[in-house]
């Protein structure tokens, strides 16, 4: 199985109020983060995932960036939005052919 890659823009208040977008993507350290949390696999989410799966990787992404250095649940609050922006296989097969030089 291909490891997904996911995209998210997420929005956010800062711990001082601000109003914040920022656009993520996962890392296999985000994806390993989510299965030992979830005691699931990557691949169950082919399934479908729910906003709670999506928002732990998007924060997870920010934290490991040292974007924003809240616990996961003291963050959630702050998150005013949450958008796939981009959902596809790590080792696209045949996009990288493309590159019309």
């Amino acid at each position: 199985h291909d490891a997904m890659r996911l995209t998210f823009k997420v929005s956010y208040k800062t711990p001082a109020g601000q109003e914040t977008v920022d656009e993520v993507t996962t890392s296999l350290a985000t994806v390993v983060a989510w299965e030992r949390r979830n005691k699931a696999k990557f691949t169950d989410l082919q399934n479908g995932f729910g906003m709670d799966d999506m928002l732990y990787m998007a924060w997870h992404c920010l934290n490991a960036e040292k974007r924003d250095a809240r616990t996961y649940d003291d963050w959630i609050p702050s998150v005013t939005d949450l958008q796939v922006v981009e959902a596809s296989p790590a080792n696209p097969t045949q996009a990288a052919a493309t590159d019309g030089s």
